[in-house]
């Protein structure tokens, strides 16, 4: 009984932080304490003239209920709140109540709602109400509250109009007014669509919140939104609405031949008078924009159905056709040419027309057709755009010597080196370059791939000035003795280009390229910190598995002195004096000093224990000579990376085979863990 007062205590509490999050005024409950006229009021809160109350019920655990009873006795009790609320030092200014009934873990009945809609009206609100306005709080803030309280029926006190200069045109009977309006005045009105909303059957794609951080920084940018957010009025805004033909102003005498008649619309400042079909991010996105002042196109429909709304959504997503990327790099060449994305497609511009890419980039204005082994101009452009290349400072964090004050010579810059790099590919990786797109170097994501190693080069030569034709060798022959041996056969290339299908995958096969390069030329600074780190930090989570699962194991076979008994002394010595340097003095913690290597050898010594438990499960390994040799590799892994040891040097596909074992121990580990 104490839990269950207990969960219905926490659902109150949570009601009334839902209220209090949605700026609710003079918000009180969720406490036994809190009586009106003798009755216990679970949560209550105001807006304006308006006090809400609101009745918690719920169930353990999700399921059909009928709340029926509960209505009638929240009915019963309507007339003795009232009078309670009139005399209350705090609630006696509200003029007006509504009543909810909130429900958690009940699958209200259709029947439920027909009798809650009876009058006095009762407001059913479940879980899907409450997950609804939680999400739309999240998105847009305290916007929600105006999307609820539309939803509940509820108006502004004062009915204050919307007044702007419009034009008013008649398509098959459906009254189309087009104006700009300061978003800001639409953000109380307007009402978002969507699925989820229950009993109601919408169309609208779900808020993003991404999207509208986005758009907001891109209108903090002092950059316009030109594309005309989609309206419609509904029914009841429809009956207050008006529109004054300017019948003798010079711009309805100009328009008067068009079928166009101008005006000035006037329409409520009502809660959920508006329904956005089609604009949804670009509105809310004014909800975290700070730029203040600026007006937006609407066009807006008169009094059109749900279905007819659907229509229109589908018909803008359907039948507008975007503009190729392609065609949008190439524009901004033109457009755009002291910004970042003009500089870049400019950068491309000048590749194209010089060896060893001459002709080889699919760029529109060119007059050239695309060509199935053609560059893509948007895929390089992007990828020059993520490695920062046309910015004071590279991806890799690095001063950029190729970037100047002066646009065209960072253009210049920039075209004359990659064209020196990617001629160095082409002496150097010959016979693959000739494969074109069906090659590496040549196809669209192999060639991303190669302008991402650029960028390291550029990074690492950056403290000697900008590379030379010896730098681009000296990191690109090797790779080119990669390619000859594991990548000479058509189905390990094939193998390859389908690891870069996804930006991920590149970034994967950009790490083998850098750990082959660094152990072929003995630099190991080669790619950055970044990846010494991301491979070091991959093992060292297996070695902190392996003392958890050797401590586990031990433990259970001797107890807790397990380490001192069970453990070879030298090992155990040295893990001793590594605890006592870091001023540890906890015998039991002394297994956390052991390294990898020693990990590998305690096991080994105690096989009988562990070995059978690794090959247990759908993780576990196959046999006791799969186990030896993965941890062998492992070791030999950890050395050379992470204690910079000159250790054994790396075969063909031994990068695959890290992180394809690092993969097989985690889980097996992670499963004898559990």
């Amino acid at each position: 009984m104490t839990n269950k007062k207990s969960r219905a205590t926490q659902f109150e509490a949570y009601v009334k932080s839902f209220m209090e999050k949605l700026n609710f005024a003079d918000v009180e409950g969720a406490k036994d304490t809190f009586r009106i006229n003798g009755i216990q009021v679970d949560v209550c809160g105001g807006h304006e003239n308006l006090l809400i109350i609101v009745d918690c019920t719920m169930k353990q655990e999700l399921g059909k209920k009928s709340i029926r009873d509960k209505i009638k006795e929240f009915r019963g009790t309507i007339p003795t709140l009232e009078k309670g609320f009139k005399k209350h030092d705090v609630y006696r200014k509200y003029k007006d109540c509504r009543y909810v009934i909130a429900t958690k873990n009940i699958d209200i009945r259709k029947e439920d709602y027909l009798f809650a809609n009876e009058q006095p009206r009762i407001y059913l609100c479940n879980d899907n109400f409450f997950a609804y306005y939680e999400d739309l709080y999240n998105k847009i803030k305290a916007y929600a509250k105006f999307d609820l309280l539309g939803e509940m029926g509820i108006r502004p006190v004062k009915q204050n109009m919307i007044s702007v200069p419009a034009f008013l045109t008649t398509f098959e009977k459906i009254k189309m007014y087009t104006f700009m309006i300061d978003p800001r005045d639409l953000l109380e009105v307007a009402y978002v669509a969507r699925r989820e909303t229950r009993n109601e059957r919408y169309y609208q794609r779900i808020i993003k919140k991404e999207r509208l951080d986005q758009i907001a920084k891109y209108i903090n940018d002092n950059n316009i939104l030109p594309n005309n957010l989609i309206i419609a009025f509904g029914e009841r805004t429809r009956k207050d609405m008006k529109f004054h033909v300017e019948t003798e102003s010079y711009m309805g005498r100009c328009t008067s031949g068009f079928g166009v008649k101008y005006g000035i619309l006037e329409f409520p400042r009502d809660y959920r008078s508006c329904w956005i079909i089609d604009g949804q991010h670009r509105l809310y996105s004014f909800v975290k924009a700070t730029k203040v002042g600026l007006n937006m196109p609407v066009t807006a429909f008169e009094n059109i159905g749900i279905e007819r709304q659907c229509k229109i959504f589908l018909d803008i997503n359907k039948n507008q056709k975007p503009v190729p990327p392609d065609l949008v790099w190439d524009l901004n060449g033109d457009m755009i040419p002291s910004e970042e994305d003009g500089i870049i497609s400019n950068v491309l511009k000048a590749l194209n027309k010089t060896d060893p890419l001459r002709h080889k980039i699919y760029i529109p204005s060119s007059g050239m057709k695309q060509k199935t082994n053609l560059l893509k101009m948007a895929g390089m452009c992007i990828s020059i755009k993520k490695t920062r290349l046309a910015k004071a400072n590279t991806i890799s964090k690095t001063a950029n010597l190729l970037c100047d004050t002066d646009y065209n010579k960072t253009v210049k810059n920039l075209s004359n080196t990659l064209a020196q790099y990617f001629l160095c590919v082409y002496k150097t990786m010959k016979d693959d370059w000739e494969l074109q797109n069906k090659g590496f170097v040549l196809d669209d994501g192999g060639n991303s791939v190669m302008i991402r190693l650029f960028e390291k080069i550029l990074s690492r030569c950056v403290n000697q000035g900008i590379p030379n034709g010896a730098d681009y060798k000296k990191y690109l022959q090797p790779l080119a003795d990669l390619f000859k041996t594991a990548y000479k056969d058509k189905d390990a290339l094939k193998k390859l280009k389908l690891s870069i299908a996804s930006e991920g995958g590149k970034d994967e096969v950009l790490k083998r390229f850098i750990g082959h390069i660094r152990q072929e030329t003995n630099d190991n600074l080669f790619g950055g910190a970044d990846f010494i780190l991301d491979i070091a930090q991959q093992l060292r989570d297996v070695e902190r598995k392996l003392k958890e699962f050797i401590k586990n194991t031990l433990s259970k076979a001797k107890g807790n002195n397990w380490f001192e008994e069970m453990v070879q002394k030298q090992i155990v010595s040295k893990a001793v004096k590594n605890m006592e340097k870091h001023g540890e003095t906890d015998p039991q913690n002394a297994y956390l000093h052991i390294i990898f290597g020693e990990c590998v050898s305690i096991i080994r010594d105690h096989k009988q224990l562990f070995y059978p438990l690794l090959k247990k499960g759908d993780y576990g390994f196959s046999d006791d000579g799969q186990i030896e040799s993965i941890f062998d590799f492992l070791s030999r892994f950890k050395s050379t990376y992470v204690s910079h040891s000159i250790g054994v040097k790396k075969k063909v596909y031994d990068d695959e085979f890290l992180d394809m074992y690092i993969k097989k121990v985690n889980s097996c580990l992670d499963a004898m863990i559990d």
